[in-house]
C-alpha cells in the first residue's frame, strides 16, 4: 500500500505528491485504444470529490525536486462528464519541447501548458518555476 502525502503551496492550494501513489499501469495497454495515451498523465486528486480546486505534483525520484505539476479546477462545461478540468501545467526537466503553432516558436523545457495562452504553450514565469 502506498502512502499518500499532501502539502500545502504557497497560495494554500492543496498538492498532492503523485509520486508516492501507485496505480495501476497503462503501459501495457499501448497501442489497443484503451489507456494508451498518456501514461504518465497527472490526474486530478479522487479525494476531492470534484469540488475542490487543487494541484498534483510529481517528484524526481534521486532528486526529490518537483519535475512536473498540474493544476484542476471544478468542471464549467455542464457538457463535459470530466469532474475537474485543466488551469494549467508545467511540464520541467525530462519533458520534450513543443511547437507553438499560433507563435510559431519552439517551445523548449521547462515549459508551461496554459489554455490561456494563445498557442496553449509558453516558457514558465519566474514564480511557476518550482525551487
Amino acid at each position: 500500500m502506498s502512502q499518500v502525502i499532501y502539502e500545502r503551496g504557497y497560495d494554500n492550494v492543496l498538492f498532492k505528491n503523485s509520486s508516492t501513489v501507485r496505480g495501476p499501469s497503462n503501459a501495457s495497454k499501448k497501442g489497443t485504444g484503451k489507456g494508451s495515451g498518456r501514461p504518465d498523465k497527472l490526474k486530478p486528486d479522487p479525494d476531492t470529490k470534484g469540488v475542490v480546486a487543487h494541484s498534483v505534483f510529481r517528484r524526481h525520484p534521486e532528486t526529490n525536486k518537483v519535475i512536473k505539476y498540474e493544476t484542476f479546477k471544478p468542471q464549467t462545461n455542464p457538457r463535459d462528464p470530466a469532474p475537474y478540468e485543466s488551469v494549467k501545467r508545467y511540464d520541467g526537466p525530462g519533458a520534450g519541447s513543443h511547437r507553438n503553432k499560433v507563435l510559431d516558436q519552439e517551445i523548449e523545457v521547462p515549459h508551461v501548458h496554459d489554455p490561456a495562452c494563445p498557442g496553449g504553450i509558453r516558457p514558465p514565469l519566474p514564480w511557476e518555476i518550482p525551487k
